[in-house]
């Protein structure tokens, strides 16, 4: 088993590797023949070597151009585009780079050969061209299957009998990029299914594991619209329990999908889950970078803490702090710490109300059964004046970089619960406490107060399924302007 793993790694490097090189060779390529026909025919003007710095120049512009094929997802691993879509992002890639390379010739104020227009044009449409040809022919229909493509025998599998696992099937048969063939469907329980005569029923819901099994299946495609997020969540969990990656789609991610790097499947929101765990060296790394980063952090707000301190006693009478039982991975309790952003000896019956909308009736922040505003808490009566302005810009929480250095708290995770928020969670709710609860996270940085709870819980569950360093690095670049923008603050 472990061989097969390792090799399908090494092909799906090898296949990642090809790309980039090629890609670069193909555009210096397409660069360099531009320069010849443009200086070296004599048929446009006096023949003219080119010299070794603008060669240099251009082989550098070529490497840029890679930069943005992969931010058009052209180098994903995953991804879900049709081939005449992924040809459509590499036409857009070569404008972009055809107007970079422009910029950077007339700035670095490059040899007159660079500068010359007919190069600029013999250069975007060669190039063009040849990575048309090179992606669209040459790679797409002659060499993907030599390094995984559907050829190799990866097995798809389609829980769904309805329209959706019909789309999906369709649109995997599009997109060679995927290297699938599709097996067979599962028949789901939830709901009437499309007729049969064209599909290849394998098994219901309830024997997944022995389909994947029996019919050697190397993913899973969840194809079931009608159902609701906890139901979701459960099929979800008896896929993963297959250790294979499964992908989803579904309008319930439709929210998450604005705020998350998710593709979408002919217009659906899809996410590929990978059977991956917690590594230990990861999050003894995450603890180290939390004590640091932490500590720096609590040095550095100190003059602000400072000043907000003295805000909030000349403000109001109370403490300065604000301690309150919250809690943390696993369901244990632990004391959070914030500055004091209301009237002292409060009681919390308006929290508790709006936690019951907001949790059991799953609504948005200020949204009443009815739909109209309820309230938010930023409109709160027991909000102080200086408490409002920090709140709006997050300031409050800063003291619970005391709660990440004593390691009851991350920087980067879902927000912590209430004990009586949390005795309103369904079971699959509770799911967002397997990870230390944060200071920031993807629902506090992307959604915030403009969602309902089971949409910010699927945003939560979205982090726990994706976590890595480097997610909570760009988690945490992005908390930045968040917090001053104050859009949506609760």
């Amino acid at each position: 088993m472990s061989t097969d793993i390792l090799d399908k790694m090494s092909r799906k490097t090898a296949r990642q590797i090809l790309l980039v090189l090629v890609d670069w060779a193909v555009i210096f390529c397409a660069l360099g023949f531009a320069q010849w026909l443009r200086f070296g025919t004599g048929w446009f003007g006096p023949i003219s070597p080119l010299s070794g710095r603008n060669l240099l120049l251009i082989l550098l512009v070529s490497g840029a151009w890679l930069l943005i094929f992969a931010g058009y997802g052209l180098y994903r691993e995953r991804n879900f585009y049709p081939i005449m879509e992924q040809l459509f992002r590499v036409l857009k890639s070569v404008v972009i780079g055809t107007v970079l390379l422009l910029s950077l010739v007339f700035i670095l104020k490059a040899h007159a050969h660079l500068q010359s227009r007919l190069f600029i044009g013999f250069g975007f449409l060669i190039s063009l061209g040849f990575c048309l040809l090179w992606r669209g022919l040459i790679f797409s229909k002659l060499l993907y299957p030599l390094f995984g493509g559907s050829y190799a025998g990866r097995r798809a599998l389609i829980v769904g009998t309805g329209d959706r696992g019909r789309q999906l099937a369709r649109h995997i048969a599009e997109c060679p990029s995927l290297g699938l063939d599709v097996v067979g469907f599962i028949e789901n329980t939830d709901g009437p299914t499309g007729p049969m005569a064209d599909m290849r029923i394998l098994g219901c819901t309830e024997n997944i594991a022995e389909v994947v099994q029996r019919y050697d299946v190397g993913e899973i495609f969840l194809g079931v619209p009608s159902l609701t997020h906890g139901e979701l969540i459960s099929l979800i969990d008896t896929c993963k329990a297959t250790r294979l990656p499964v992908t989803l789609t579904s309008e319930l991610l439709d929210v998450v999908c604005q705020h998350s790097p998710w593709g979408k499947i002919d217009g659906v929101p899809a996410v590929t889950i990978q059977p991956k765990g917690f590594s230990e060296v990861s999050l003894v790394i995450k603890r180290f970078i939390d004590l640091v980063l932490g500590t720096l952090g609590l040095i550095l707000t100190a003059p602000v803490l400072a000043i907000s301190a003295l805000l909030i006693k000349l403000d109001s009478p109370g403490p300065i702090l604000f301690r309150q039982r919250r809690v943390g991975r696993y369901g244990r309790p632990f004391t959070i710490y914030k500055l004091r952003t209301m009237e002292d000896h409060q009681d919390d019956d308006i929290h508790r109300q709006y936690s019951r909308e907001f949790i059991a009736n799953n609504r948005t922040a200020g949204q009443a059964e009815n739909g109209d505003l309820l309230f938010k808490l930023d409109n709160d009566p027991r909000i102080t004046r200086v408490g409002r302005t920090l709140r709006k810009l997050s300031i409050d929480e800063l003291p619970q970089l005391i709660n990440v250095i004593r390691g009851e708290m991350s920087l980067v995770g879902p927000r912590p619960p209430l004990p009586y928020e949390a005795e309103l969670y369904k079971d699959w709710h509770n799911k967002r406490l397997q990870v230390k609860p944060g200071i920031t996270g993807l629902w506090q940085v992307t959604a915030r107060s403009t969602v309902g709870f089971d949409d910010m819980v699927m945003l939560d569950l979205y982090y726990v399924e994706h976590w890595s360093l480097l997610y909570d690095f760009q988690l945490m670049l992005k908390t930045i302007p968040a917090a001053f923008s104050g859009k949506g603050a609760l």
